[in-house]
């Protein structure tokens, strides 16, 4: 050996060095582990996931071989949400959102990166209405399509940015979106401001 130990101590401390809380809270409140709900007892530490996705064989949703994936952005950082709309997946990580495009042929997806400056804010804001996909992003809310992202809370900015300041944690992880399709509305919930 070279003078690595591989033990379930040494193990735990490199899991907590990567802890992140956010992730963590995130990932309890997703995986209902709070008294009497289905994930009682389940435990986070809110580690970086992977950087790509998978997809299935055509036709075949629950074969999905180990060859099919693609590499989405920066491999040093997670995906924050993936949401489909129609043919396309779009792909929330850190450096913005990419674009993942049905093209067919060999390799039958295409990834680009759409807009570099969308930042994601609460991953449980993005939806889809009438087409379009909404989110709460750093630069307030965008609702965008395969040609790019517009910010559409340019009326409401002041008081919508009253959100980001102390309460930043809990918007994080207690926003979220609703679809109304019938009316085409966007619908945000976020935390009471204290």
């Amino acid at each position: 050996t070279m003078g690595v130990e591989l033990n379930a101590k040494s193990v735990m401390k490199s899991l907590a060095s990567l802890a992140n809380p956010e992730a963590e809270a995130v990932s309890r409140r997703f995986f209902k582990t709070g008294p009497g709900q289905y994930g009682e007892g389940d435990r986070f530490r809110g580690i970086a996931g992977p950087s790509y996705l998978s997809y299935s064989k055509d036709s075949q949703p629950d074969s999905v071989p180990e060859s099919n994936w693609l590499q989405i952005g920066r491999t040093d950082t997670p995906i924050l949400r993936c949401h489909g709309e129609g043919q396309n997946a779009f792909v929330f990580k850190e450096e913005g959102v990419y674009l993942v495009s049905f093209e067919g042929g060999s390799i039958p997806y295409r990834v680009d990166l759409l807009d570099s400056t969308v930042r994601l804010y609460a991953p449980d804001t993005v939806v889809s209405v009438a087409g379009r996909v909404f989110a709460l992003t750093t630069q307030g809310v965008v609702a965008g399509t395969n040609a790019g992202f517009k910010i559409l809370s340019g009326p409401i900015e002041q008081e919508l940015f009253q959100y980001f300041g102390p309460t930043l944690a809990t918007v994080k992880t207690s926003a979220f979106g609703v679809s109304h399709e019938t009316d085409r509305q966007y619908l945000l919930y976020l935390p009471a401001l204290s």
